[in-house]
């Protein structure tokens, strides 16, 4: 009898273990039946996902600015033409242009980003703030253009008038 008792003891004891370890695996706790899969070349659908929404929310926030009333903007023709680039590498494997455009209450930007042969092309409006305005954003992947020195050239066109800065930026 005292046999019986410890095999009933140590099977439940075997039935508890196993039971905590699937509701482990069950919970994504632990991951003890891993997939075996090939990994994909390039980016996955989640980081083409991820860089796709870090666009979007940088886009947001640059054009979430507070819309003055329309007697407080400036006469549409640019004072000082004097247009400002700047690029920065992101953490995400992108590149942030940023755009000061003092005098301008709007109009259009194009951004052109080359490096080598490689070419993209985007482009924006101007988004007016009484200090200087900007562009609504520029984020660039770095797997389309590739490490290296990038060329970058801001047209900002507003009333007819074109102006053009042109900028180069290591990418690392």
């Amino acid at each position: 009898m005292k046999k019986n008792k410890k095999l009933l003891i140590i099977a439940g004891a075997l039935l508890a273990i196993g039971l905590l370890v699937l509701v482990l695996e069950k919970t994504n706790v632990i991951n003890l039946y891993q997939n075996k899969t090939t990994p994909a070349i390039g980016p996955t659908q989640e980081e083409k996902q991820a860089v796709a929404e870090i666009n979007a929310d940088t886009k947001k926030n640059l054009i979430e600015v507070k819309a003055p009333d329309v007697d407080s903007k400036p006469d549409n023709t640019p004072a000082n033409t004097t247009i400002e680039l700047s690029a920065q590498q992101e953490a995400n494997n992108s590149v942030t242009a940023f755009t000061k455009l003092p005098g301008y209450s709007s109009g259009s930007c194009k951004l052109t980003t080359t490096n080598g042969t490689r070419t993209n092309e985007q482009t924006a409006n101007v988004i007016y703030q009484p200090e200087f305005s900007s562009c609504a954003g520029f984020s660039i992947p770095i797997n389309e253009l590739g490490k290296g020195l990038w060329n970058l050239n801001l047209s900002v066109t507003s009333n007819g008038n074109t102006q053009s800065k042109t900028i180069s930026y290591e990418v690392k």
